[in-house]
């Protein structure tokens, strides 16, 4: 994916900022036609009957493009790349990413989408969610591998510092016994993954929780 983004990382400690470094530029092994299915889809994402289907098979030239309708018009990704995700697939303005399959046009799906940005197939949306809801949160995400090897990295020089805190693997160790108090793990579960403060736990009512 097109995605450019500025990352910026921030410490009190100058130590801290002097030693931390981001992760180093990686080569890609797949193209975006990698994370998508190639059986066919369900009908509603094919575009056989857009209104604009003339204009886009003659500005579709090449099969190895994907191709988004902008403000002014039809536009194509680089090759093998797909054009940036955006919140506004999920607006009428019809910002989803379209490519030709083995069967016609048809838009990249939610999952597909999500795969783009790093989230695994197993990640389940909220089943109360309308597909261009789910467009637009895949959009308003952050791309989840660079975000975690960033974190990664300032964990790395944070670690044993200032800031005592546990390790993934450490705190699935200590999730594993925490399991048979449901209200404590349950609770130490949203403080570790959510990234909460204790106050910010504290204050949560169950119309909080959308489940």
């Amino acid at each position: 994916q097109q995605r450019n983004r500025i990352y910026m990382v921030a410490f009190k400690d100058k130590e801290l900022c002097d030693k931390f470094q981001f992760p180093e530029e990686r080569e890609l092994k797949h193209d975006a036609f990698y994370y998508f299915d190639k059986e066919r889809q369900p009908d509603n994402y094919y575009m056989d009957n857009h209104r604009m289907w003339d204009d886009m098979v003659a500005f579709m030239t090449d099969r190895h493009r994907i191709y988004r309708f902008t403000d002014w018009g039809l536009s194509k990704g680089r090759d093998g790349i797909c054009p940036t995700l955006l919140a506004a697939m999920g607006s009428p303005y019809e910002r989803i990413p379209f490519f030709y399959d083995d069967f016609s046009i048809r838009k990249i799906t939610q999952r597909e989408a999500a795969r783009l940005q790093g989230f695994p197939d197993t990640f389940e949306f909220p089943l109360k969610k309308t597909p261009k809801q789910v467009y637009k949160q895949i959009g308003n995400s952050v791309c989840v591998p660079i975000v975690k090897e960033i974190a990664d990295q300032m964990m790395k020089v944070m670690k044993n510092k200032y800031v005592d805190f546990w390790m993934k693997d450490e705190y699935l160790k200590f999730a594993e016994v925490m399991m048979d108090k449901p209200r404590s793990y349950y609770a130490f579960e949203m403080l570790y993954w959510c990234g909460l403060r204790l106050g910010e736990m504290l204050a949560l009512t169950p119309a909080d929780f959308n489940f």
